[in-house]
């Protein structure tokens, strides 16, 4: 989760990039706006599905906010060993 904040006295606007990897990864909202004033969360999800492999994908993407520049952000998800007891 990524909470936005707008201290300011004017809606903001923003917007990601896409993905390279929204197989396994996917934002919620992808847009937006933060009201004056008030606080606004953005998740996150990683969704290995059918990854096999014990590596870290790994993605990245930028935040755009209207008026006030981009943010590089940077997405990892790692898929733990199976393991059978019996």
């Amino acid at each position: 989760v990524m909470k936005l904040e707008n201290r300011g006295n004017d809606k903001v606007s923003f917007n990601f990039d896409p993905l390279k990897y929204d197989k396994y990864f996917t934002i919620e909202p992808t847009s937006g706006e933060v009201q004056p004033g008030s606080k606004f969360e953005v998740n996150f999800i990683f969704d290995p599905k059918d990854y096999k492999s014990r590596n870290e994908v790994e993605d990245e993407t930028k935040i755009n906010y209207l008026y006030g520049g981009s943010q590089l952000i940077k997405l990892r998800g790692s898929v733990p060993p199976s393991e059978v007891i019996i």
